[in-house]
């Protein structure tokens, strides 16, 4: 109950601040104090997202930058988990391929934007390869890391009971390696959507990257605030689904 109480209080709060927030900002741009041209009211914003409503602009974007953050980051997912405990099941392999990976990691994502254009073209598959990249290594590596706290009693028993390979990935190393992971989804559901965005403004004709860009061109800042406002609120809503995932699904499964 008091856990309640004080959630509620805490809520009540947050809101009065951002109220308190955007009316001061109302109150500077609608005054003439700071120019419109550096920063927009929410209602001009508010006004924007009407307009672009009305014209059916706005969903297509929207749902394009959703479809290609997903198809990189499913497969970052996929690929970091199964390939980071397999590097932990088999360590030689971890040896002998962690230089290429860390070398890999460590090349600028946003430098080879241009790269991927020409490989790839302006269309899907080229922000496909570049949220991956931004999702994967963070997933991989934690995957790691997680694996590699495993227990060693719980080690020894898969070896007495004659586990296999497969078992011991699946029984042992991935339970144990759960935690780590999720905290790895948490942090690329956010930073994919900065890759996705990223690649739409460097080279695209569809999304929110590229609404981003343009609205930059013609300096129309109440859409550059919405923009900012709707890739801030995705990222946000990402993580929790990653919250919920976790408490829901993987959590009981752990602990059955």
């Amino acid at each position: 109950m008091e856990k309640k109480k004080i959630n509620s209080k805490n809520l009540i709060g947050q809101i009065i601040l951002l109220l308190a927030i955007m009316g001061a900002i109302e109150f500077v741009v609608s005054s003439g104090r700071i120019n419109k041209l550096y920063l927009a009211s929410p209602s001009q914003i508010f006004q924007e997202l009407l307009d672009l409503l009305t014209k059916n602009i706005l969903l297509k974007h929207i749902l394009a930058t959703i479809s290609e953050f997903l198809a990189g980051y499913g497969l970052s997912i996929a690929l970091g988990i199964i390939l980071g405990l397999l590097f932990v099941a088999f360590p030689k392999v971890d040896k002998f391929f962690a230089p290429f990976v860390s070398g890999l990691m460590s090349i600028p994502k946003v430098a080879i934007i241009p790269l991927l254009t020409i490989w790839f073209g302006i269309g899907f598959s080229s922000k496909v390869v570049l949220v991956f990249l931004f999702s994967f290594f963070t997933i991989f590596f934690n995957t790691i890391s997680g694996a590699k706290q495993t227990s060693n009693n719980y080690l020894k028993v898969s070896k007495v009971f004659r586990a296999s390979k497969f078992q011991t990935i699946l029984k042992v190393l991935l339970p144990s390696a759960i935690p780590s992971i999720f905290a790895g989804l948490r942090v690329t559901a956010a930073t994919g959507i900065t890759g996705v965005i990223f690649a739409e403004m460097q080279a695209s004709k569809k999304g929110l990257g590229f609404m981003l860009s343009e609205a930059a061109a013609v300096y129309n800042t109440p859409r550059l605030f919405l923009i900012i406002i709707i890739v801030t609120i995705l990222s946000v809503i990402l993580v929790k689904i990653v919250d919920l995932f976790e408490e829901k699904v993987f959590l009981k499964w752990k602990n059955s």
